[in-house]
């Protein structure tokens, strides 16, 4: 059932009818910053339907069959969702129609019976109730060995963290700039590696922040240069003017 339309403009959330179905979804981390048109995704407790490439999903266009310019999404709320199953041929060719703006989305109007739903819910509270005990084991696991993964990156990030008077030492050199972040961000990428040859706007690293991508370059004063010294590595977080890398440059 569709519970919510939002977060992301159009973006259709939607939770199983019956509880016997919930399930809860580590989400993304780092968080995804492109999903193809068409993805149904599961994060934390809900599902999520994307009409078109982006990190939630509306039709901006309005050229799709069922939405419009005035009404960029297909779904409402309380809307049931039914889905069956399909082969990869069939998925691909319905996919196509759907990017063409040619799929017709079959629909009924149905009316939900709200006694019968509350009498599914006592129905099944025990069974529920036992699933989520089995859930709940399974997640506190899950927890303790993200715990243990994340405890032994940082011990391994603190083992190879650059010690700050190496940085100092660096910056007293004319022919050390820094490329900073420009905003409180989560490294997503390094594209460069210590020693590589650069050139003024090459990108250094890739961030993301409330899944905005933004590419680091180098300034574009530089003509050539090397990578003096990686500062980040990804996964890492930075604030707004923290170094990311030392250039040492020629021009």
């Amino acid at each position: 059932m569709t519970v919510v339309v939002g977060f992301f403009c159009g973006n259709t959330v939607s939770l199983p009818v019956d509880p016997r179905m919930r399930m809860a979804s580590p989400k993304t981390n780092p968080s995804r910053v492109f999903t193809p048109e068409g993805t149904f995704g599961w994060g934390g407790s809900c599902g999520s339907i994307y009409p078109v490439d982006s990190p939630g999903g509306f039709d901006y266009l309005g050229y799709k069959d069922g939405f419009s310019l005035e009404k960029p999404w297909l779904f409402q709320d309380f809307d049931l969702l039914t889905f069956y199953q399909v082969t990869e041929e069939e998925l691909n060719e319905k996919l196509g129609y759907f990017r063409s703006g040619r799929y017709k989305f079959e629909w009924d109007d149905i009316e939900f019976d709200m006694a019968e739903h509350n009498k599914l819910l006592q129905d099944t509270a025990g069974e529920v109730k036992q699933l989520r005990e089995k859930q709940t084991k399974v997640q506190d696991e899950l927890v303790a060995a993200e715990n243990e993964s994340l405890q032994k990156w940082r011990e391994d990030k603190e083992k190879n963290k650059v010690d700050e008077s190496t940085v100092d030492a660096l910056l007293a050199d004319p022919a050390i700039s820094t490329i900073e972040s420009s905003i409180d961000a989560n490294v997503w990428r390094v594209e460069m590696a210590e020693g590589d040859e650069i050139q003024a706007n090459q990108v250094v690293a890739t961030i993301e922040a409330m899944k905005l991508i933004i590419s680091v370059q180098a300034p574009e004063f530089m003509k050539t240069g090397t990578v003096e010294k990686l500062l980040v590595r990804p996964g890492e977080t930075v604030k707004a003017g923290d170094k990311l890398a030392l250039i040492r440059h020629e021009g």
